[in-house]
């Protein structure tokens, strides 16, 4: 499946450590996303590409819902992995 086209507010570039306060940093494996304004979970997972069920999302250290909005901050993209 191709991942979908990115939202409008995905940035791709760095943001070289500047932080801004209506800014949303999403660091997935070596890559850094920068989104604007406020963003669910599952908007970022749409604009990565990926699904609910590979990865969780994580937001001081504490797992972030995939529903609740987002304005600010750095949120970690977890890959998850299962057995069976």
């Amino acid at each position: 499946m191709k991942p979908l086209e990115p939202v409008n507010r995905l940035l791709p570039r760095d943001t070289g450590g500047v932080k801004n306060s209506a800014m949303v940093v999403v660091l997935h494996g070596d890559k850094r996303f920068t989104f604007q304004g406020k963003i669910t979970g599952f908007e970022i997972l749409k604009a990565l590409g990926l699904r609910e069920e590979e990865v969780l999302l994580v937001k001081d250290g504490k797992l972030l819902p995939m529903d609740l909005p987002v304005e600010e901050g750095e949120i970690r993209v977890i890959p998850v992995i299962s057995g069976g």
